[in-house]
């Protein structure tokens, strides 16, 4: 209903459903503001829209937004007409909501009419099931009588019934009718979906200069214009930013410019965007028209002003500190709601230019405000900083919209306004993770490594509790909001035990006191969600059997929710109250606490979903197949069946003498041994939290314990920073050079990983520099079964000596940054984080989770556009190695939709996508991962092998084949090789043919050196070569990476769609493989 204006034409109100379904506005139907952009406005008399010969099933779902004041005697949607008869349709009468089915007449869903605010309305009428259901804002309602009568070549009727006499007075927007029945998950979803920014500039495009342009990828296709101005520099669009690059504005005469600009909003706007600055009196968003050079302005990085039509407010938000901030800004002209929304927390409400509208037309300039349409640049009002990821919505977003767009379009449940995580070990404060301060201090409570994930708090009983203060960035009484926590009891609890509780102070029935919270019912194994009166309760049910356990309360609309383990248990009603108490953890009602474990507790400004309860139950995910903990340990190593450190120094205590040993194991360290002069600097942000700056002059860390690794296999992990201007010996990681015999774990001249065993029966190198001002990670891995030395330069493997030495009995401790030599000790340079040291020799897979979680050495999503033609264009590695490749062909190939957002669709005649090479593509001394997917095509061109994907060893024409997946046309079957130098040639070939059939399938090769091949399809074993003979050690691939074509010979092009092509350097679990295969079998919302 997005129309500029409705008259009667036949066919002028347009079904976006692709089904030519178009509508003809009859009476007094207008389009205006709507909940999205625009809608309906319906006068109650004769007004409607009239949708002829539609056809539609037995079982269908009706969904609408309405907002009316005056819903009694009213029809807004009707099936009627024809064999319709006289229904069904949704009818409000005598105070209630009916379902009105023509064959069973009134069926009533609902007592009651909502307020006068929009308001989403479904009908699910399931012949199938013989059911009919009411769902108000993604809540059901009621049931009612279903309609089962044939429904074809009916006519369909928005705003009235089709005697006319029961027309709907009010607005209606986003009408939606599906030919099956939605389940409560798809209503929710569709609840909260809202519809695509008009306006989005990924500030991706890897610019620099004068007149460069910044696309616009909302489809709409105002793309702007970059503008340096007379200085002749500036403006660089190539600069790290929140998400990809960022442009970067020099504050003098830099902007970006789209005039005049189509689409913009008119009667509400929601405009969000990353930014970095120490500016102030600047102009951020400007939008001009010929109505007001300030019709919409975000300007002021001090003190953020908003303007528009011809008002303006001050909000006192400041983000000029130089860091990245989040910045959300929603207006509705209805009302004149403004909101501010900070970092993803709601900062400024009022109201500003109620009943107002923003005029088209005008011009849209980033970097400055506008004193006229498209100019009038003011000295002085140039921003200066890094913008990044702006997004422009025809609508007001909501909370939990919002979060979304903050965490990239990622769920919102991963912005939770309070988050305990429990893994700091040691003293006697939790910190908040959610960054907003909320920090817990202990009382009692002890550190434990068997928590649900990694550490954990363990309560007595008797007194242990955790108090986190008020929770001031939210009140719990202001709105919806959800709280979860895990818990493990251990033994009985005493009565009333409190979980979590925010209650009153001094109320005079203390056991009956309001509040919310997770408590025990008197003595009984019954725990419930306390949200509000007494009588507020929702029980979880019996949970003492010393098991984990997932709790989520969740307060949504007036009712409250309790989820047993991502279930839903039972209901209640919910009172809004904010309550005086501070926030605890372990102590309820009365001081009565809980005894067991408590792990991972979060809060959210918003109600989960019944959907994202369950991806958190699930560890964030939409499906999880096996666990990401080993069965036999509680620490989480990504489900590779690793222990957990001896010893782990995270260094984020930021002040003080010590660094403390995470691990449980208490070998603490003392900085520089007690000299000021001797002591490295407290260092933030490090590579994860704060880190440990080291002189390179005479800065250690000196441990209390001896390490007891010298007889084992071990495996010893930093991350470091070296400065680009440090060219000799950085110095000793960890070292222990005063015992006899000795070691060290160092960077030597210049900069270069080294690994010196038993007084130098090892001194081995990796021939990497360092010194390069990054972070990188680095294991040395002592593996005494295989007789090696590996060592690992961010996750990637490089053999360093192929006997691991004899055993050393260390006597002496260890030092971080240097050794114990008396004299002549090379104590490191640079920044150190996160050491970790395990008593055994860590797998490549194992170290890739230490490294990034496991994540993918390179992946090309092919995201960049969602149409258009690839050639010529840049498609991004999102990994940090920076893969980025360059599409080729004469029309191709193009951006297509695909099995997750976009993918590129490729000829089979000459489109393919190279990468130049890069080590982390090689299968040198490491296993290999390559998943990917396809929707292949016939004919297949050249000698009849299409390359999918596509490795060589050298540059050139036909310069060998390293390794690849490809597909023949005369099997119909896929085919996965590894080829090393020496011509061998190893191919697996998959059992079927299925995949040649023009859907898409998920197919993964994995290259294990010490296995073979396998070949996954769909994330199931398909096919597999054993035996690692066709690996050739240090084998160095070092030729380009194609995507849809076959090297050498008769070159052969992919016929298809290729999508989120990824490359891992270690060998994918089948659990994993699984995993990647669901996450995008499974679809999440509408």
């Amino acid at each position: 209903m997005d129309e500029a204006s409705w008259n009667g034409t036949s066919g002028e109100v347009k079904d976006s459903s692709g089904n030519n379904n178009h509508g003809t506005a009859a009476g007094n139907a207008l389009p205006v503001a709507g909940k999205f952009g625009n809608g309906g406005t319906f006068d109650g008399s004769g007004d409607y829209v009239n949708i002829s010969n539609f056809n539609i099933g037995n079982t269908i779902t009706l969904s609408a937004w309405l907002k009316s004041s005056a819903y009694n005697g009213k029809i807004p949607l009707s099936l009627d007409g024809d064999n319709y008869s006289s229904g069904p349709n949704i009818y409000f009468t005598g105070g209630k909501i009916n379902w009105n089915t023509g064959d069973s007449e009134n069926n009533p869903f609902y007592n009651g009419y909502p307020d006068a605010n929009w308001h989403h309305f479904v009908v699910v009428n399931d012949y199938a099931n013989n059911y009919a259901k009411l769902f108000i804002d993604g809540v059901e309602k009621g049931t009612a009588g279903y309609r089962n009568s044939t429904t074809t070549n009916g006519v369909f009727r928005i705003g009235d019934f089709h005697g006319g006499s029961y027309s709907f007075n009010g607005l209606i927007d986003d009408v939606r009718i599906y030919n099956r029945a939605l389940n409560n998950r798809e209503i929710r979803a569709l609840y909260e979906w809202g519809p695509p920014p008009v306006g989005y500039w990924k500030m991706d495009e890897r610019v620099a200069g004068d007149n460069k342009t910044i696309y616009d990828i909302s489809g709409n296709g105002n793309n702007g214009t970059t503008h340096y101005g007379a200085n002749a520099m500036g403006m660089d669009c190539t600069k790290p930013g929140k998400y990809g690059t960022a442009c970067s504005f020099d504050g003098v005469d830099d902007y970006v410019i789209k005039n005049p600009i189509s689409n913009f909003p008119k009667s509400a706007i929601t405009t969000t965007f990353w930014i970095k600055t120490s500016d102030s009196n600047d102009g951020i968003i400007s939008y001009a028209s010929t109505a007001s050079d300030n019709n919409w302005l975000i300007f002021n990085s001090a003190n953020i002003q908003i303007y528009t039509v011809t008002s303006n407010v001050t909000t006192g938000v400041s983000i000029n500190d130089n860091k990245w901030h989040f910045i959300a800004v929603t207006w509705n002209g209805t009302d004149g709601a403004t909101k501010l929304y900070k970092d993803g927390k709601l900062s400024y409400s009022g109201t500003l230019a109620s009943g107002g509208s923003i005029t088209a037309n005008g011009s849209l300039v980033i970097g400055v405000d506008q004193d006229s349409v498209g100019g009038g640049f003011a000295a002085g009002e140039f921003f200066s900083g890094l913008i990044d990821d702006i997004r422009i919505y025809n609508y007001a977003r909501t909370q939990k919209q919002i979060l979304e767009d903050m965490n990239a379009s990622r769920p919102a449940q991963k912005s939770p306004v309070g988050y305990w995580k429990f893994d700091e070990g040691y003293g006697t404060t939790v910190y908040d993770s959610s960054g907003f301060g909320n920090n817990g201090t202990i009382t009692g409570a002890a550190w434990t490594n068997n928590g649900k994930f990694g550490k954990a708090l363990s309560f007595d009983g008797a007194d242990d509790y955790v108090n986190c203060g008020g929770i001031n960035n939210f009140k719990f009484g202001s709105g919806n909001f959800t709280i979860s926590a895990w818990i493990k009891t251990s033994g009985g609890s005493p009565d009333w035990a409190g979980i979590l509780w925010k209650g009153k102070v001094n109320n005079p029935e203390p056991y009956y006191e309001p509040s919310y919270s997770f408590s025990k019912d008197g003595s009984a194994d019954n725990y419930f969600f306390h949200s509000g009166h007494w009588s507020d309760r929702a029980y979880f049910g019996s949970i003492e059997d010393n098991k984990w356990h997932y709790l989520v309360g969740v307060v949504d609309s007036g009712i409250s929710k309790a989820y047993l383990d991502g279930v839903l248990k039972s209901q209640s009603t919910a009172t809004n109250s904010d309550y005086d108490t501070a926030f605890n953890i372990g102590k309820g009602v009365m001081n009565r606490v809980f005894k067991g474990l408590i792990d991972e507790v979060k809060i959210y400004n918003y109600a989960l979903s019944e959907e994202e309860i369950k991806m958190e139950y699930n560890q964030g995910r939409a499906v999880v197949m096996g666990t990401t903990k080993n069965a036999a340990s509680t620490w989480d190593d990504g489900g590779f069946g690793g222990n957990p450190p001896i010893a782990l120094w995270d260094f984020n205590e930021q002040v003080g003498d010590y660094a403390n040993d995470k691990s449980g194991n208490n070998n603490r360290g003392t900085l520089g041994g007690g000299t000021l002069d001797y002591k490295p600097t407290w260092y933030s942000p490090g590579k994860i939290g704060s880190a440990l700056e080291f002189d390179g002059s005479n800065d250690y860390v000196e441990f209390s314990n001896i390490l007891n690794i010298g007889l084992v296999s071990n495996t010893v992990e930093a991350w470091i920073k070296v400065p680009s201007d440090v060219t000799d010996r950085v110095g000793v990681i960890l070292g222990n050079y005063n015992d006899s015999p000795n070691s060290n774990w160092e960077l030597a001249g210049p900069a270069k990983p080294r690994f010196y065993w038993n007084n130098g029966q090892i001194d081995a190198y990796i021939n990497i520099q360092l010194n390069d001002n990054k972070w990188h990670h680095l294991a040395f891995v002592r593996d005494k079964s295989a007789g090696k030395i590996y060592g690992y330069v961010d996750g990637i493997q490089y053999t360093m000596a192929t006997t691991s030495g004899s055993d050393i009995n260390f006597t002496t401790v260890h030092r971080i940054g240097g050794d114990k030599r008396t004299s002549g000790s090379q104590f490191f340079n640079g920044l150190i984080d996160h050491v970790q040291i395990f008593d055994y020799a860590r797998t490549p897979a194992q170290i890739a989770w230490d490294y990034n979680h496991g994540k993918p050495v390179a992946q090309w999503r092919f995201d960049e556009y969602t149409s258009g033609n690839a050639s010529g264009q840049t498609l991004y590695d999102d990994s940090d190695n920076n893969n980025d490749g360059t599409g080729y062909g004469t029309d191709g190939p193009i951006w297509t939709v695909g099995k997750l957002n976009s993918a590129l669709q490729f000829d089979g005649v000459d489109d393919y996508v190279r990468m130049p090479h890069n080590d982390s593509l090689n299968a040198r001394t490491h296993d290999l991962t390559v998943a990917l997917w396809i929707k292949a095509s016939l004919p297949i061109s050249g000698d009849g092998y299409a390359g999918i994907i596509w490795k060589q060893y050298g540059y050139g024409s036909d310069n060998g084949n390293y390794w690849w997946i490809r597909q023949a046309s005369t099997t119909r079957k896929l085919q996965i090789s590894f080829s090393p130098a020496s011509g061998l040639q190893t191919i697996v070939e998959s059992s079927k043919p299925e995949v040649l059939d023009n859907t898409w399938h998920h197919i993964t090769g994995i290259f294990d050196r010490d296995v073979g091949i396998k070949l996954f399809i769909d994330g199931k074993f398909d096919n597999s070569v054993t035996g690692s003979s066709g690996f050739a050690n240090d084998q160095n691939g070092t030729g380009p990476l194609h995507i849809g074509e076959k090297i050498g010979g008769n070159y052969s092009y992919f016929n298809g769609l290729i999508d989120d092509v990824r490359i891992y350097n270690y060998a994918r679990t089948p659990e994993q493989i699984l995993e990647d295969y669901n996450s995008g079998a499974i679809r999440i919302g509408i």
